[in-house]
């Protein structure tokens, strides 16, 4: 059975602070694990994996923007030391550059796909709404995909991203199911703006029509931003999670 983990974003700066508040919070809302953002430096690896033993938690994977890359080895290790198995990855670098961006890309992670894979860890591309746009009427994220190695990239689809990217994400992430790897949740409000997960206007139970095909063995929850307490809005995507979809 899948477990459900919850992306430190929503918590925003406090993450640097107090990190054994917020994991504590997490824990109280419900999740087995968290994601984070790349805490080599911030947070020795000890360190957290007491704080997650303490809160009956795990690490799902850890998240690093394009340019973070050059620490992509510090990251695996931590990773390792603390038996987790995803190293998402975001951007391609300049954008304004167009498809030469996504190419040089595509040959970055390749290399340091085939790298990590061979201690487990999966690297794993987490898309935002900016990737569809079209260079020969294909959106940039399915050249990406296209020009990455399927043994060594995988995907990350990130649902709310890829509504605001103007396509469905059901049918979107079944097009690509053999790629995914890791998935993140969150919902879009009429507006635009981010919301609870079953609170904003995403068909959720297409989506997890065919996510339950991928068999995962995390679904990350993640809200960049809440109008509400952070752990109230985690709380509520939990919630919805485990009473519509038994996870």
């Amino acid at each position: 059975m899948a477990k459900v983990a919850a992306q430190l974003i929503i918590y925003g700066k406090r993450t640097q602070t107090d990190i054994a508040g917020v994991i504590r919070e997490i824990g109280r809302a419900g999740y087995d694990g968290i994601e984070a953002g790349n805490v080599t430096t911030a947070v020795p690896p000890e360190h957290l994996r007491n704080l997650l033993a303490v809160n009956g938690m795990e690490l799902a994977g850890l998240h690093t923007g394009y340019n973070g890359l050059d620490q992509a080895d510090q990251m695996v290790g931590y990773l390792s030391k603390l038996s987790g198995h995803h190293l998402m990855v975001s951007g391609v670098g300049d954008i304004k550059r167009g498809l030469v961006a996504y190419q040089e890309a595509a040959n970055t992670f390749n290399k340091i796909g085939e790298r990590v894979k061979t201690v487990g860890i999966s690297l794993c591309y987490h898309n935002h709404s900016w990737e569809f746009q079209k260079f020969g009427g294909k959106p940039a994220i399915e050249v990406l995909l296209e020009s990455t190695d399927p043994r060594f990239v995988f995907a990350c689809f990130d649902t709310y991203w890829v509504r605001h990217g103007g396509h469905d994400p059901a049918k979107f992430i079944d097009k690509w199911l053999p790629r995914l790897a890791f998935v993140h949740l969150k919902d879009i409000r009429k507006d635009g703006k981010f919301a609870e997960i079953g609170q904003g206007i995403l068909d959720w139970k297409s989506i997890f029509a065919v996510l339950k095909k991928a068999d995962l063995p995390w679904y990350c929850v993640e809200q960049d931003q809440t109008e509400q307490d952070p752990e109230e809005s985690l709380r509520i995507s939990r919630e919805f999670l485990r009473d519509n979809f038994s996870i």
